[in-house]
């Protein structure tokens, strides 16, 4: 079975994934690392399927694979980012706070230009202790009012095109 999560066919990839989603938590701890590589397949059920299976894990499986799964914020694939956010909001708030930068990273709008994304990162940081919280919101103005400048270029864009 452990060959078939890198079969060629999508679907045979994914009813691997699937099949472990299937074992108990401690089983499926055993698999978590090559599970956590399926978030990059290049089939989008793949990657579901992977996400489906990573949240049956325990907190603290989870917990340990947070660094692997925090990586993949930086991948190419805006899914693969996506997917990232929501598992890490699946952490408990005191792992997720190590993240948190990384996180908060993914709502700068010059950065990210993807609302999924960002609305992701909100739900996943308002898990955050509110102390926590506190810690983050000047950086989370200062985005706030990136956001605005950003829609106010956009709006000026429209503007132009429709006049001219």
């Amino acid at each position: 079975i452990v060959a078939k999560l890198e079969d060629s066919e999508r679907d045979v990839r994914k009813a691997a994934v699937e099949k472990r989603s299937r074992l108990e938590a401690g089983a499926l701890e055993a698999h978590a690392p090559a599970i956590v590589a399926k978030l990059e397949d290049s089939s989008g059920g793949v990657r579901r399927a992977a996400v489906a299976t990573l949240g049956k894990l325990e907190a603290a499986a989870l917990a340990e694979l947070a660094p692997a799964i925090a990586a993949k914020l930086e991948h190419r694939s805006s899914a693969v980012r996506l997917t990232a956010v929501e598992m890490l909001g699946k952490l408990d708030a005191a792992t997720l706070a190590n993240h948190a930068p990384a996180v908060m990273d993914k709502l700068k709008v010059n950065k990210v230009n993807d609302s999924k994304l960002r609305r992701a990162a909100v739900a996943t940081l308002s898990k955050l202790e509110a102390a926590v919280r506190a810690e983050f919101a000047p950086a989370m103005r200062h985005i706030h009012q990136d956001a605005v400048a950003r829609l106010k270029e956009l709006e000026a864009e429209w503007n132009a095109r429709a006049s001219a």
